[in-house]
């Protein structure tokens, strides 16, 4: 439309005013949209939207970061360049303690940090993090009330009035700035001392153990930073190294490394048969959703099995088909494994035994659904209507992503308590 034209003109002109904080609250964003004809809310978003989309502003929707509109992407690129090139080191062993950005980040106004931290959380650079479930690694509180800025930080007046370039929550506010964010690619390079974080059968009793290995083509940069992240979210990290991690999971052990520039090690323990299938598949499909963001990865899945010579690899491809054609064991060796005990995270429906009903008792009676790896039927069982969802597999290359995907989604209907279901 022509009045986002007329308005693209506007913040090209704003941006050459605004050189040193080219940032815009959502109220001055739709103030100047108005004054350009965009009026109703619906399309003020819409506009902003699209201007994101083509890489003119950066514009998210989300509740933390719908607030400001940045209208120079480069402007914010060096910002978070600031994190690992910056010749003081704030972020000591990856932990930026947010007292730090006054230093940092001395020449932008205080209210936009919070902003720019979750902007790096979006794109997985950091993640803000509570000082409760950094105790295994800060060692005791007092670490992190070290850190707490005891000073009221006053705002900046950076905005030129004449030109209307300022918000009145912008003067005379104040901030106290507390907290922390991890930034794993400034993790230490080191593995840490973890002598006491596994198991033992001495001390414990039964164990669960699960070893997985991922074999990439090639490991894209950003690829293990992305994922510490999303691990650290779900977890209570005990130690971390910029290629890997050691973190509690309720009172399970997950450990995850970099071992070179091609493979993956987890290794994974607990002492609970219910919960460990629920963790384990919970942090290994965060791994697996992680690398079909990269669709052009080759990838080889494989369980470690220990026995008493050796340790050998076992395709999870192989496993995933024999479960697939109903066999619930798997000969390794000499040695016949139930499925179901050596990779609990592919078979934890198997086991919801009382939901398990013969397929010779339903009665279906005509395909009402079909998607792009199953087909839902019009069925009866036991006199009732019923939409039976069966799975088909012809694309071999992508086996793994959708027998996931149906292992996620018979998982959500297990946890669920309806008279429908």
């Amino acid at each position: 439309p022509n009045s986002w034209a007329v308005f693209e003109e506007v913040l090209a002109e704003f941006r050459q005013k605004m050189k040193g904080v080219p940032v815009l609250t959502l109220r001055q964003f739709e103030t100047y949209a108005s004054m350009c004809g965009i009026i109703s809310k619906k399309e003020i978003l819409a506009c902003s939207r699209w201007f994101n989309d083509i890489g003119y502003i950066i514009h998210y929707h989300e509740p933390d970061l719908v607030d400001y509109i940045i209208l120079d992407p480069t402007w914010i690129i060096d910002i978070f360049a600031s994190l690992f090139s910056f010749k003081q080191n704030w972020i000591s062993d990856g932990i930026l303690y947010h007292k730090d950005l006054r230093q940092m980040w001395k020449n932008y106004p205080p209210e936009i940090y919070s902003h720019v931290l979750f902007l790096l959380e979006k794109f997985e650079i950091c993640l803000q993090v509570s000082p409760e479930s950094m105790q295994g690694v800060l060692h005791n509180i007092e670490d992190y009330e070290e850190h707490i800025d005891d000073e009221i930080v006053p705002t900046l007046d950076i905005y030129d009035e004449d030109e209307m370039l300022f918000h009145p929550e912008f003067i005379n506010s104040k901030h106290k700035l507390t907290g922390i964010s991890l930034v794993p690619e400034n993790f230490p390079e080191e593995v840490p001392e973890l002598s006491g974080f596994f198991f033992s059968e001495e001390e414990v009793g039964e164990i669960y153990n699960f070893d997985r290995l991922y074999e990439f083509s090639f490991i894209p940069y950003g690829f293990v930073s992305r994922l510490l992240v999303r691990i650290v979210s779900l977890s209570s990290p005990k130690a971390f190294w910029k290629g890997g991690i050691a973190t509690f999971k309720d009172d399970d052990r997950f450990m995850l490394q970099k071992l070179d520039e091609n493979s993956i090690s987890i290794k994974f323990q607990s002492l609970n048969w219910i919960q460990c299938r629920m963790n384990i598949s919970l942090l290994l499909d965060t791994l697996e959703e992680l690398i079909y963001e990269w669709p052009n990865i080759e990838i080889e899945r494989y369980l470690l099995y220990e026995n008493e010579e050796s340790t050998e690899k076992i395709s999870i491809d192989v496993i995933e088909q024999l479960i697939l054609e109903g066999e619930t064991t798997v000969r390794i060796g000499n040695n016949k494994e139930t499925i179901s005990k050596i990779v609990p995270d592919l078979t934890y429906f198997n086991d919801y035994v009382n939901n398990v009903i013969s397929k010779v008792s339903l009665n279906n009676t005509g395909i009402i659904g079909e998607g792009g790896y199953s087909l839902v039927y019009k069925s009866i069982y036991k006199g009732d209507y019923v939409a039976v969802k069966e799975l088909f597999i012809v694309d071999n290359d992508n086996i793994s992503k959708i027998f996931r995907e149906f292992r996620q989604e018979v998982l959500v209907h297990t946890r669920m308590e309806h008279p429908c279901i």
